[in-house]
């Protein structure tokens, strides 16, 4: 998988057998990983030893910065927009194919009701934020929240109606390293208000594990 550590940017090959579907992806992911080099504070990263792969909290604040990133690219340069709109549609819409499939196969139930239904709502979320500037995802929001299987408790509702969105849009002005914090903030804030936890002791818990 495409990723950055801030310094290196790191891609899988191209070969004589890549498609140009593919191509165009990985054209994405350059610009998209290198721009994190320019835009993201990776001082803050470290220091809060946010990962991906073992905390909620640090996938909100990936997703959140990942938007920032694509939109000032998109802003910046008429190419990555297009390109952005282009790759991003398909993204999404796999997506949510991907999420179907797995539902259908009883991920959601190996995963948990609560797991899952919180990721198909910041899928969800993430379709609704990404239409600003990506043409043929704002209906995917509605077909991610079906996916949800204990609607009556879901906060789904709360996540597209407050005002997450209009923070993120504001976000997205600021071109410089010190968004990273700002949006840092909000994913704490979705992480507490939405998904009812506690940052401090996230933070203290991925830190240990560190």
């Amino acid at each position: 998988m495409p990723r950055t550590d801030g310094k290196s940017v790191f891609l899988p090959k191209l070969t004589m057998n890549t498609s140009l579907k593919e191509a165009k992806e990985l054209m994405w992911f350059a610009t998209h990983e290198a721009s994190h080099n320019i835009y993201t504070n990776f001082d803050l990263i470290n220091e809060k030893k946010l990962d991906v792969t073992k905390s909620q909290l640090a996938a909100l604040f990936n997703q959140l910065e990942d938007d920032g990133i694509d939109y000032i690219n998109g802003s910046q340069f008429k190419g990555d927009r297009v390109l952005c709109a282009d790759v991003g549609e398909t993204m999404i819409n796999h997506l949510y194919e991907k999420a179907k499939e797995e539902k259908a196969k009883g991920t959601d139930k190996k995963m948990g009701d609560k797991q899952w239904d919180e990721l198909m709502a910041t899928l969800a979320f993430e379709a609704d934020f990404r239409s600003d500037y990506i043409q043929g995802v704002d209906h995917l929001s509605d077909k991610f929240k079906e996916l949800i299987n204990d609607k009556k408790n879901s906060k789904v509702e709360k996540l597209l109606n407050g005002s997450y969105k209009e923070e993120l849009r504001r976000l997205r002005k600021d071109h410089t390293k010190d968004r990273s914090a700002g949006t840092y903030e909000l994913a704490k804030k979705i992480f507490e208000e939405i998904f009812d936890g506690n940052a401090k002791k996230e933070e203290e818990r991925l830190k240990e594990l560190a």
